[in-house]
């Protein structure tokens, strides 16, 4: 368990758990087993929430491994697509609305990282300087941990909104419920893209500007001690 980065027994179920529903969804999908589909999808969801605040070091090495929360995250939403136009439940004008909306939230979770990688580059520098030189002009400060942290918890977040969206629609037979879980999960991804789409334009500003940077170098040369 300790190569797999597991350090309890606990976490080693959830995780075994977690691959089979994984697996599980797909063949569900093609089957147009609804609710078996539905209660895959759930548990696995819960299993990964559960290893992400418990079993860290194995998230890393999946990650490394090209198996991360984006690729749990695609298969899921494939398969739930691949579920509705099986079932047919919600025709084509909502199968359409689907696959827009679930092609919306992925493209947003792709930017939403490259903006979040792209304020850490170009921050770095001057909130590494901000100790040493607090008052330099144009230090701004970074974003909220709520915006930049915790991705594969805030892409979970939103397959559970979905899935929940899907248990209601084979409840009632309503395919609405599924698309307005698919628009609240796409709404809350755009909330979050416009939220930090401010500090991205900030954070492009202050990058170029080349005086800034000529200051904060000589501010943090000052700040070194001296030495023959």
């Amino acid at each position: 368990m300790e190569r797999l980065g597991i350090r309890t027994t606990r976490g080693l179920t959830a995780f075994v758990l977690m691959a089979g529903c994984l697996a599980a969804t797909p063949f569900a999908a093609l089957c147009g087993a609804g609710w078996v589909f539905a209660a895959a999808g759930l548990l696995g969801v819960g299993c990964d929430l559960f290893l992400h605040r418990t079993e860290p070091g194995l998230l890393d090495r999946l990650s490394r491994l090209h198996t991360g929360e984006t690729l749990r995250f695609e298969v899921r939403s494939v398969g739930l697509l691949m579920l509705l136009a099986q079932l047919d439940l919600a025709g084509h004008t909502g199968l359409t609305a689907a696959i827009a909306l679930v092609m919306c939230l992925l493209g947003g979770q792709a930017l939403h990282s490259a903006m979040r990688t792209m304020i850490r580059r170009r921050l770095r520098f001057p909130i590494a300087a901000h100790d040493i030189a607090p008052r330099l002009p144009g230090i701004s400060d970074r974003p909220l941990r709520s915006l930049t942290e915790w991705p594969g918890q805030r892409m979970l977040a939103y397959e559970l909104t979905a899935l929940l969206g899907l248990t209601g629609t084979l409840a009632t037979g309503d395919a609405r419920w599924v698309v307005a879980g698919l628009t609240a999960a796409t709404g809350a991804c755009l909330l979050t893209l416009l939220a930090l789409a401010p500090y991205l334009v900030r954070a492009i500003r202050l990058s170029r500007r080349p005086h800034h940077r000529d200051d904060t170098v000589g501010a943090v040369a000052a700040a070194r001690p001296w030495r023959p």
